[in-house]
């Protein structure tokens, strides 16, 4: 069913070439995630992996002080 031809070695060369063989684990390690990711989100399953969103505080909680300049109005000069 699945025939590695020519065109199928030159780029695993190429890939190999480019990436080297130290980050070629890493990069099969996070494609197989990325694949398992996409198929649990698209069977409808996949919520549990989700993070919790992080909680920000609330800002009616935190005290700021107001420093406003009084508004004095100015006369126009008369020429």
């Amino acid at each position: 069913m699945f025939g590695l031809s020519g065109e199928h070695l030159l780029v695993l060369l190429v890939i190999l070439l480019i990436f080297g063989p130290k980050r070629l684990p890493d990069l099969g390690h996070s494609i197989g995630r990325t694949m398992k990711n996409f198929k649990d989100a698209m069977n409808g399953g996949g919520h549990e992996s989700i993070p919790p969103a992080v909680q920000i505080p609330n800002a009616s909680n935190t005290t700021t002080r107001e420093t406003t300049a009084p508004v004095t109005e100015k006369q126009p000069e008369k020429v």
